[in-house]
């Protein structure tokens, strides 16, 4: 793309010329004005549209991490997962969540996992899904579970790299009893009125016509 400026030809919108002519972000007087054709603007605009959508692209895989939603009844344990690459120089695995400030859901370090850095909440009811955490898996299994426990978990793991991954735990909705029950039984007795209205019905014609 070439730029008209004056007795001079420059090629592309770096030139060493222009960075001259912009003072303070405004075009100097002093410098012959630049002729740009609407091929030339549309290239300009057609690269700038990559760029930020490559810029976009490249922000979103790096700090985006795995999001994986979780469905549990009560009382039922639930295996909230988290898988890493398979690596032997694992320092620590965290598990936290959403709205308990600095605790822990669940805290391993140095090979085994430290009860004292958890929230009283979870003591006694998590644990590795996998204690040799055989390929990378990381999960861990919540006994016991209850309303209060869904939310959103976040698993951190520091290797010779770190990953973080993300997963939301939500309550499954028992089924409606009443309704499965009662729909049944209504329609029963909807059936067993028509059934004697109808018999009522044709009893007291029969008896008019006896008359």
């Amino acid at each position: 793309m070439w730029i008209q400026t004056g007795e001079r030809r420059h090629r592309g919108l770096r030139a060493t010329l222009l960075p001259d002519c912009l003072l303070g972000g405004v075009w100097s007087s002093t410098c012959p004005p630049v002729h740009l054709s609407l091929r030339d603007v549309m290239e300009v605009l057609t690269s700038c549209l990559y760029g930020a959508v490559l810029g976009l692209a490249v922000l979103g895989l790096t700090s985006a991490g795995v999001s994986t939603d979780v469905t549990f009844r009560e009382k039922e344990d639930v295996v909230l997962p988290c898988k890493v690459p398979k690596t032997s120089g694992l320092r620590v695995l965290e598990w936290k969540k959403d709205g308990l400030g600095s605790d822990y859901v669940f805290y391993f370090r140095d090979n085994s996992a430290l009860e004292s850095f958890q929230n009283v909440m979870y003591r006694g009811r998590v644990k590795l899904q996998d204690p040799q955490m055989t390929d990378g898996n990381m999960a861990i299994v919540l006994s016991n579970p209850s309303l209060s426990d869904a939310g959103t978990y976040t698993c951190h793991v520091a290797t010779d790299t770190e990953t973080t991954q993300t997963v939301r735990l939500r309550v499954e909705e028992p089924p409606n009893l009443g309704l499965a029950v009662g729909l049944p039984v209504g329609l029963v007795v909807v059936a067993a009125v028509a059934a004697i209205g109808g018999f009522l019905y044709v009893r007291a014609k029969k008896n008019g016509s006896t008359l």
